[in-house]
């Protein structure tokens, strides 16, 4: 009998016999802890609803519609590019913060989806599907089910958008698209129209300029029919500097022309801004809870949380003894019933 005891008994220290024997001792805790935290993660797993990812993939944008010679003629004479077609290039480095903003944000909650749901019709506002109280809470839980990442070395863009309904992600996600173009469109409209009256404009007041300078020379040509066999170096000069002046307005009158049409065409053109690679389709699997992950896990902590427990008994019990419970459940118990009595007692003495 006593050389059982001995064998049971753990030894002293932290060795790994310390532990099997332990283990052994409390195999019992140990399974009804595990069997406990497995069965509660299963039933929990199993309540969480099942969550679906869709995906976008955007191309970074290139550069529309140089101007070549032109852009440079125009430069070298200070006229401002920035309205041309590369100036109107929406940068596609911006997308991800576009996405995120709250103007596509309020568009994509009040956009109506229409899919269908356990095989029924649904049409909706995904502000509707999240139950959001006001704009502000409905905000907040797009942005939770939005991810937005750009790749740093191709430029690439991925938009996911995680619901509970494997349709509505997809749709939702293609409407973030949607709704980027739009504003694009919008912006790059709104440069080019303002674009072009400041071409109008310029190409108006450079007419005028032409028209002087045709005149001007018109007039001294007029005056001194006999330049050609002048020797007045004077009057050649003049003549000379009049000519220049009228092939400079000319020149520029010209690339003015040249940028006025394609700002014209610029305006009117409906070609899509924002690539896309890969439009979002339904998710065929589901995306979250990971269930197997979730029940192993939580099974793991729950034996790692045992091992804790028995450690710091352990300890407790080598530094101050065993603890003996009932001697402490009598102790609680006669605490609280001397707080009783003098409970009792304090009203009576203030009488």
């Amino acid at each position: 009998m006593s050389s059982r005891l001995e064998i049971t008994r753990p030894p002293e220290g932290n060795s790994l016999l310390y532990w099997v024997v332990r283990f052994r001792e409390r195999r019992r805790f140990f399974a009804e802890l595990a069997a406990a935290a497995f069965i509660g993660s299963v039933i929990v797993a199993l309540l969480l609803p099942a969550q679906y990812t869709s995906k976008v993939v955007l191309l970074p944008s290139g550069k529309q519609d140089k101007m070549g010679v032109l852009s440079g003629l125009a430069s070298s004479m200070g006229l401002d590019m920035s309205g041309t077609a590369a100036g109107l290039e929406s940068s596609s480095l911006l997308y991800p913060e576009i996405l995120k903003s709250r103007l596509i944000g309020e568009a994509v909650l009040f956009a109506r989806y229409r899919y269908t749901h356990k095989r029924k019709p649904v049409e909706q506002t995904l502000l509707e599907y999240l139950k959001a109280k006001n704009l502000e809470s409905g905000l907040r839980k797009l942005a939770s089910l939005r991810q937005v990442a750009m790749d740093v070395k191709t430029g690439i863009i991925t938009l996911a958008v995680t619901t509970g309904r494997r349709e509505l992600s997809a749709l939702v996600a293609n409407q973030f698209v949607t709704e980027l173009e739009r504003y694009n469109r919008s912006k790059r409209k709104t440069k080019a129209l303002n674009h072009q009256k400041n071409l109008e404009r310029r190409l108006d007041s450079v007419k005028v300029e032409l028209t002087q300078s045709e005149n001007q020379l018109e007039s001294f040509l007029e005056k001194n029919r006999n330049f050609a066999v002048s020797d007045d170096p004077e009057l050649n000069r003049e003549l000379a500097q009049l000519k220049r002046e009228l092939d400079i307005k000319s020149e520029t009158y010209m690339t003015l022309t040249q940028q006025y049409e394609l700002a014209k065409i610029e305006t009117e053109k409906e070609i899509p801004i924002v690539q896309i690679l890969d439009a979002a389709v339904p998710a065929l699997k589901k995306s979250a809870p990971k269930r197997t992950l979730l029940v192993l896990t939580t099974t793991a902590a729950a034996f790692t949380f045992g091992l804790l427990w028995i450690f710091v008994r352990d300890l407790l019990t080598k530094k101050f003894g065993p603890v003996n419970w009932e001697r402490l459940a009598d102790g609680w118990k006669d605490r609280n019933s001397l707080e009783s009595r003098l409970e009792q007692e304090s009203p009576a003495q203030d009488k």
